[in-house]
């Protein structure tokens, strides 16, 4: 089916939801039936798209759009943001953090080993320490209340890896009464998913806990997957400015890669997380000021079973399995303070301090183990903004500037910048942005070094740098319409990128640059109280012809809709363009991968009674069951179905 032919059956369905409607009919029960308030559908992607001064764009999912997209992770539930692709193996688990399981934020994120992106947990960042980028099973979307992308660079409140970032704000019962939920689904390939959650916060002491599991056959052989998580929260009022908590994150799983189609391996290559994240926060917030002190300690432990020669490949020699052991640690802490000024001035500080490295370890079945390889890097950073609030005439402006100066221990020193200009008025908002971004080499590079007998060379990598601007302009018409859009550009220059065997030497260097321009937008509109419209677009325009995950175009279409009698209808319709994919890992060439379309939908029934709601849903991913890849020759699954229902008290 051509894209038109796709276009005119969801413009078909969005017809179809429009009908005419009144209060949540009566049920014969004994149970008192509570009539549903005059609005309460969601958008069916994203929750909201708000410009921040500070810092620039940040799209926002709720834990309702997670709940409504039917997603198993970070990719099933950003995977419809604009500007963003993902790459996966299966159903339910990340193969590692690349083609098997990773999110790329407007082209950007692709180096493997290391990543510009960072994922973040309540601002602490994830990561595997050895290797330095994200694992998309160490962050658990059951515990999300909300994901924040912030699509352009943070070289200031984030620094680091931040090209991009995707922050998990994990849930909490603060100021609420006791209650819970449990959910429960089944579909097609024997996709199973269960999570119970609760808490309290009534009091002086609040808590807040997650348990899930999420398994899968596959949709092909050794394309299972499996991923367990807990999430527990203890909080306290310790006066009316101060409050602390601490919390844990818990993350257990595993993926198998179901190989090029057609092909196989004596053993099927398996990828194991396991991960433990622990932190304390202290808190004040005031009128004027707020202070906030986080604490924070990872521990995991990464099992990556393979097949494949020892290297160097001896001629003649059969390949044999390979299991890479790997044990990480991150720590460090995360210190702020903000103060409102006289005259309209406000000021933010902060320092970072972080830990991170591990040892890993390749054991060969006939060959045996090879040495272990250790090491850690140290970062510590000071940085700093101020923003002030210049009133002219009708409109308002906010003019803000930041800095961040890191040091490494192992790279030196290194700045970051940003600033930005806000200018808003009635219901317009435009604003212009730079900044200047940075990227260190991680662990990774001193690992690679070590087994492949280059000295200290490592040491003599620059840090990446890009060049990022960008103008927005935010129309929020009505409270029921509101349109955002964006151009910007993104110049790249010393690229860290992994030269894979049989390059001589192998290595990690800096190559040279590449630029990205780019447009997206979105659109979100209410026409009536019980139905919820969405539009985005994205278009890209790489300098180079071979950068990987950056398609022209992608562009998703949603709506969801409020009906009688307690039912409501959602659906969404995503195309995604030609992209190309770069093997990371080994020798070989760009690959194209073809452009899709999807259209995924989801029907339910619910009812309220006193204390408790219930919900029974049906979801179809790929309703139309079209062909398409997110990695070339990993085909994904046809039609989905998915049957579940969930309780909320």
């Amino acid at each position: 089916m051509n894209p038109a032919i796709r276009l005119k059956a969801f413009v078909l369905f969005i017809t179809c939801l429009v009908l005419p409607h009144g209060s949540v009919a009566s049920v014969d029960s004994g149970d008192p039936i509570v009539e549903l308030p005059p609005y309460t559908v969601v958008s069916p992607v994203i929750d909201t798209v708000d410009w921040e001064a500070e810092r620039g764009k940040v799209t926002r999912v709720s834990e309702e759009q997670i709940q409504a997209l039917n997603a198993h992770d970070l990719s099933s539930a950003l995977r419809r943001v604009t500007g963003v692709t993902v790459s996966r193996y299966g159903m339910v688990g990340a193969f590692g953090g690349s083609d098997g399981g990773a999110v790329f934020i407007r082209g950007h994120g692709t180096g493997r080993p290391g990543s510009e992106i960072v994922t973040l947990v309540d601002g602490i960042p994830r990561f595997v320490g050895v290797w330095s980028h994200p694992i998309l099973d160490m962050v658990s979307v059951d515990a999300a209340r909300t994901v924040e992308v912030y699509k352009s660079p943070q070289p200031v409140h984030i620094g680091n890896m931040g090209f991009g970032a995707v922050n998990a704000v994990s849930k909490q019962s603060a100021g609420e009464p006791p209650g819970g939920a449990v959910h429960a689904s089944y579909g097609r390939h024997g996709t199973r998913m269960i999570r119970a959650e609760g808490g309290f916060g009534d009091g002086p002491v609040d808590g807040y806990f997650v348990a899930s599991s999420r398994t899968s056959d596959g949709h092909r052989p050794d394309a299972s997957g499996s991923v367990s998580a807990f999430y527990g929260h203890l909080g306290a009022q310790l006066s009316p400015e101060w409050r602390a908590w601490v919390r844990v994150h818990h993350n257990d799983g595993w993926a198998r890669d179901p190989q090029l189609d057609g092909e196989a391996t004596p053993v099927p290559e398996r990828f194991a997380t396991k991960a433990t994240l622990f932190s304390a926060v202290l808190e004040q917030d005031r009128p004027d000021q707020g202070s906030s002190l986080r604490v924070y300690y990872d521990d995991g432990s990464l099992d990556w079973r393979e097949w494949r020669a020892p290297p160097p490949p001896p001629p003649g020699r059969p390949a044999q399995q390979l299991n890479t052991l790997t044990d990480f640690r991150n720590y460090g802490l995360r210190a702020r303070h903000h103060r409102e000024l006289p005259r309209g001035w406000r000021a933010t500080a902060g320092i970072d301090a972080d830990s991170y490295g591990g040892e890993t370890r390749e054991v060969f079945a006939e060959d045996g183990p090879r040495p272990s390889v250790s090491a850690r890097f140290r970062n510590i950073a000071p940085w700093g903004s101020v923003s002030r609030v210049f009133p002219a005439g009708e409109w308002e402006l906010i003019p803000t500037a930041g800095l961040r100066y890191t040091h490494s221990r192992e790279f030196g020193g290194v700045w970051g910048a940003q600033t930005s200009l806000q200018a808003s008025r009635d219901q317009h908002t435009v604003q212009i942005e730079y900044a200047r971004g940075f990227n260190l080499a991680g662990v990774y590079a001193a690992v690679f070094a070590e087994r492949w007998n280059l000295g200290d060379r490592w040491q003599e990598l620059d840090p990446e740098v890009i060049d990022h601007y960008e103008i927005g302009y935010q129309w929020d018409a009505t409270r029921h319409l509101s349109v955002e859009a964006s151009l910007f550009h993104d110049r790249s220059r010393n690229a860290i990128r992994f030269t894979p065997p049989p390059a001589t030497p192998p290595g990690i260097r800096n190559f040279d640059h590449y630029s990205i321009t780019g447009v997206d937008g979105t659109l979100r509109w209410r026409p009536m109280d019980r139905f919820h419209l969405f539009a985005g677009t994205s278009w890209l325009n790489p300098s180079r012809g071979d950068l990987p995950a950056t398609p022209r175009w992608t562009t998703t279409l949603g709506a969801a809709a409020d009906l009688p009698a307690g039912f409501s209808l959602a659906g969404d319709w995503q195309y995604v363009s030609a992209r190309n994919q770069v093997n990371t890992r080994f020798e070989g060439g760009v690959l194209r991968i073809a452009p899709y379309a999807l259209l995924n939908l989801r029907a339910a029934w619910g009812r309220e009674a006193e204390h408790v709601a219930y919900e029974v849903f049906l979801a179809l991913e790929n309703a139309l069951g079209r062909a398409y890849e997110l990695r070339r020759g990993y085909p994904m699954p046809g039609r989905v179905a998915t049957i579940g229902a969930g309780m909320t008290f």
